[in-house]
């Protein structure tokens, strides 16, 4: 997980060296703000954004609606009939 993390982090801009060396817990939290701050950001710039965000993770589906893993219906089987 955190080489992901510092993956993450390198990718956005942040110094490679801080990662290869020990830091502060405050300064590993600092830097996750900074990237969460950034993603929120890019992510949450116009409602249609915020969406496709929320489909690309997999939240919601195409039509709006929560997927089976985050609460929403099972998908019905090719062939069932409603009840």
């Amino acid at each position: 997980m955190f080489r992901i993390l510092a993956s993450c982090l390198v990718a956005f801009g942040h110094d490679a060296a801080l990662w290869s060396k020990p830091v502060t817990d405050e300064a590993r939290l600092d830097a996750i703000r900074q990237l969460a701050a950034r993603h929120i950001e890019a992510n949450t710039a116009t409602q249609e954004d915020a969406r496709a965000s929320l489909v690309r993770k997999g939240i919601y589906t195409e039509a709006g609606r929560l997927t089976p893993e985050y609460g929403g219906p099972e998908p019905r089987r090719a062939g069932a009939r409603r009840r």
